[in-house]
């Protein structure tokens, strides 16, 4: 053994020129430095030089910026795990704790105890067993009947039927009324009553009082106090109202239906002034005077009907002895022999 500090190989004297440390480029591996281009010192070997040129200033900044672009790009992320794991607790905790609870061994939060299977088949037997009591018809107990109507109460979607108590006593059926034919024509005249008012009020008083007519015609055989279901009033009541209404309207409708009889009585149509003519003398006998009741003679003389031309002239006659109409009725009975 060499001894200490003799024949030991000197320590190589530190060289002035140390290779400076690669620089990191982001853009590829680290390379040495353009001085570093020759062998180091004492190897005697030449390495090729570095074709590509060496960093620059904006080239470093480059670098510092995407190492610090790096940097907080991790933060971000870190954040962006952080709550996408704190959504997921949340959403476990809002689904997963109602189905904890209503699974819960002491209850459900509405209070109901969750039924075992055990309490499922004996409720299945229970209905099945008031389904078959309720099928034959056997009488339920008052205790049992309170209990299916509990039930019923509680659970409205599942309700069962319950047998009819055969102690109670039923309810009393009404008959039904048979309605007779005067009802059922007061019915039919009440309505041309309700149509009659309309066309007075709307000012069509031909057609009121024509409507008018024709119910005072269906009402007269009937008793007074006829009824009929669905209509207020008797037929006593549905008269007066008839009457009511003709001393509204009779009067405009008997002046027209006057001149139109008139005007077809001397256009020589003597059958077709008839119609007019009645309705005005079935409102009003005496209308005009005495004429109504006069043409209606002239209609029926010119039809050869002489009795009923000889009943009109005698109504003129003796409603109106003072007046020329009456001494021209009276020449007209005389004409009839």
């Amino acid at each position: 053994r060499p001894a200490r500090g003799k024949d030991r190989p000197a320590r190589p004297a530190a060289s002035a020129h140390r290779t400076p440390v690669p620089a990191r480029s982001p853009f590829g591996p680290p390379r040495a430095p353009a001085e570093a281009a020759v062998g180091a010192p004492g190897t005697g070997t030449a390495e090729a030089p570095d074709p590509r040129p060496p960093l620059r200033g904006s080239t470093r900044a480059v670098a510092q910026l995407s190492g610090g672009f790096r940097a907080r790009f991790r933060g971000v992320l870190r954040i962006v795990l952080v709550l996408i794991l704190a959504g997921a607790l949340v959403a476990a905790g809002f689904y997963g704790i109602p189905r904890l609870v209503d699974a819960w061994p002491f209850g459900s939060p509405s209070g109901k105890p969750t039924p075992t299977p055990d309490a499922v088949d004996r409720l299945q037997w229970i209905l099945a067993a008031i389904e078959e009591l309720r099928a034959s018809g056997k009488p339920v107990s008052a205790e049992l009947r309170a209990l299916l109507e509990a039930f019923n109460e509680e659970f409205p979607e599942a309700a069962v039927s319950i047998p009819p108590d055969p102690t109670a006593s039923p309810a009393p059926v009404s008959p039904t009324p048979v309605e007779t034919p005067d009802a059922e024509r007061f019915r039919l005249a009440a309505a041309d009553l309700a149509a009659a008012e309309a066309k007075a009020a709307a000012g069509d008083s031909v057609g009121a009082a024509d409507l008018l007519l024709a119910v005072r015609e269906a009402l007269a055989p009937l008793p007074s106090g006829t009824t009929a279901t669905g209509v207020e009033g008797t037929v006593g009541d549905a008269l007066e109202t008839v009457r009511t209404l003709l001393s509204q309207v009779g009067r405009t409708a008997c002046d027209i239906w006057r001149r139109t009889g008139m005007d077809l009585f001397y256009a020589g149509r003597p059958a077709d002034a008839l119609v007019p003519l009645r309705k005005a003398y079935a409102i009003d006998p005496g209308f005009f005077g005495g004429g109504v009741a006069y043409h209606l003679g002239r209609c029926y003389e010119a039809l050869g009907q002489k009795d009923e031309a000889r009943a009109f002239y005698q109504y003129v006659i003796d409603h109106f002895p003072a007046k020329d109409i009456a001494d021209y009725s009276r020449s007209r009975i005389a004409r009839l022999g």
